[in-house]
């Protein structure tokens, strides 16, 4: 064999080999980035040092604010919304607790505040329950109606053994009853217990008269007086009270009232 053809021979494998090496490092290194690609997507390539990871206290910070630090831990937000105390869009609790330390796009979910909840105003003509004014004063009926919508209107006294002078004795509706905003209640006011009625009964003689005439109605506790007066040439002869003759006087009252009476006089010339 010449030597010009053992020459071309040793060239040829050489290439051989080159291309051989080439595509083994071709291949490792494809392997090696894919690798690498599926460490870094299962997270087993933690690219964060120290603490920054640990999740902080997400608890009284803005939505937004919360949002932002997951953010740069690599994690996943998940927010719900409830009404609360709280300002609206601060965040009012987190599932996970603080100081934890985090995996790679682990989900932390955290509520945010709606702020309180609005209270449904009834409508304006939703009837509504009044309640018993007995026993309060009219002014005092009359601020209690007002915030119910409603108003009181005095129509009158009445006489009550059990309610103080001054307050309310009746109503109409009663309490409990259900009215519409607007509806006016009538209350009546008591003036006390009813006091009694009794009667001072007068007689006179001829020669005379007595004023007031006739019998005279007196209310408990109340007073009456009268005057005698003789005609002329005449004098009183005699003034009989409840049956006991008394000084012969031209007038005479019967104070604090509290039982039935009697005045009789007569008369003689002089």
């Amino acid at each position: 064999m010449s030597r010009q053809t053992t020459t071309r021979r040793r060239h040829g494998v050489r290439r051989m080999s080159e291309r051989k090496r080439l595509t083994i490092t071709a291949i490792t290194a494809v392997l090696a980035l894919v690798t690498v690609v599926i460490c870094a997507l299962s997270g087993v390539f933690n690219f964060h040092k120290g603490n920054e990871r640990i999740l902080p206290n997400l608890v009284g910070q803005t939505e937004e604010s919360a949002k932002a630090q997951l953010a740069e831990l690599d994690a996943e937000p998940s927010i719900t919304y409830e009404n609360s105390d709280e300002t609206k869009g601060i965040v009012i609790r987190q599932d996970v607790n603080e100081g934890t330390q985090l995996k790679h796009r682990q989900t932390v979910a955290f509520v945010v505040s709606l702020g309180p909840k609005e209270q449904p105003t009834a409508p304006e003509d939703t009837p509504v329950a009044i309640p018993s004014f007995v026993g309060l004063t009219l002014e005092q009926a009359q601020a209690t109606a007002k915030s119910l919508g409603v108003t009181v209107e005095a129509s009158g006294t009445v006489y009550d053994d059990n309610v103080q002078k001054g307050s309310v004795a009746r109503q109409n509706p009663v309490g409990g009853t259900m009215v519409k905003p607007g509806t006016t209640i009538q209350v009546s006011i008591s003036t006390g217990p009813e006091k009694k009625e009794f009667t001072v009964t007068v007689t006179c003689g001829t020669g005379g008269s007595v004023s007031p005439s006739g019998n005279q109605k007196v209310e408990e506790g109340g007073s009456v007086s009268f005057t005698i007066t003789p005609k002329e040439g005449y004098e009183v002869a005699t003034l009989v009270i409840d049956g006991t003759t008394v000084l012969p006087l031209t007038s005479y009252s019967f104070m604090n009232v509290d039982s039935n009476h009697t005045l009789y006089v007569t008369f003689r010339e002089k």
